[in-house]
């Protein structure tokens, strides 16, 4: 679960699987989650993300 959210699940989406979205949360925090990276994309505009993606495809990090 922990290792979902730091990959960029969101929370509902790992609530899905049968937990309650506070239960997840509580574990993800437990275990490191959210990073910076995953603070700046929740933060970040379609647009920005839609940059990223396009940039990522083309240029892919080693």
């Amino acid at each position: 679960m922990a290792q979902a959210l730091l990959n960029g699940a969101s929370v509902r989406s790992v609530a899905d699987l049968g937990l309650s979205p506070n239960t997840v949360q509580k574990y993800g925090r437990a275990h490191g989650w959210p990073t910076d990276t995953n603070r700046e994309r929740f933060y970040e505009s379609t647009y920005d993300r839609e940059q990223r993606e396009e940039h990522e495809q083309f240029c892919p990090r080693r």
